[in-house]
């Protein structure tokens, strides 16, 4: 059986999600929570009883992909499968390197989202081969994980002081990155960033 963690800050998604998983016999839904601070309370208690988790990366609180950043230290061997909105090409090979085992976009079909958690969970990676071959063309392939994080973040609408707190560094670095990651992108202004994100369909 292979026992699954949702997390995601609609209910009306996590309750779809555990219909589907219910009707599957070798699944069985453990846990669920609405924002990444749930989610990072119940992997640090003991004897946490999760085969898989499955990680919206827009979650309030503490970001999805801060998350999954965090559970590197606090769960190294727990598969990740991130279901989110965000353009596949975009984020998957930036989300492999945080250490997501796999990536399903919210757009797929109900028989990929169960393929995918299936293939994680017997400790293999599931990407689409289209996601990761172009993501050495895609205009995010220069940014570091922490510029990443930072990017998105910011396309969310966090400030920098916010992002500062969630991260655990200081304005200043946060600000660093912000720059770094402008300059990547040829921008100049946090507003003309958002607007090349929903451009590019990364927002």
């Amino acid at each position: 059986m292979i026992r699954v963690f949702l997390a995601d800050d609609h209910a009306l998604v996590r309750m779809g999600l555990r219909a589907l998983l219910g009707t599957a016999s070798d699944i069985e839904v453990v846990g669920e929570a609405c924002d990444g601070r749930q989610v990072l309370q119940a992997a640090e208690a003991e004897g946490w009883p999760v085969d898989v988790l499955v990680l919206d990366l827009s979650l309030p609180r503490v970001s999805g992909m801060e998350v999954l950043a965090r559970l590197q230290t606090l769960r190294p061997q727990l598969p990740v499968l991130v279901l989110s909105m965000y353009a596949e090409a975009q984020y998957a090979a930036h989300l492999a390197r945080l250490g997501a085992a796999g990536y399903v976009a919210k757009d797929r079909s109900e028989e990929e989202l169960l393929t995918a958690l299936r293939t994680v969970a017997q400790g293999r990676t599931y990407f689409t081969r289209q996601s990761l071959a172009a993501q050495p063309e895609a205009p995010l392939a220069g940014l570091s994980a922490r510029q990443f994080q930072v990017f998105s973040l910011v396309v969310a609408g966090q400030t920098v002081s916010e992002i500062a707190a969630e991260l655990n560094v200081s304005v200043s670095t946060v600000s660093t990155h912000l720059g770094k990651v402008k300059q990547h992108l040829g921008v100049h202004s946090v507003a003309e960033l958002v607007s090349y994100a929903h451009r590019m369909n990364l927002a």
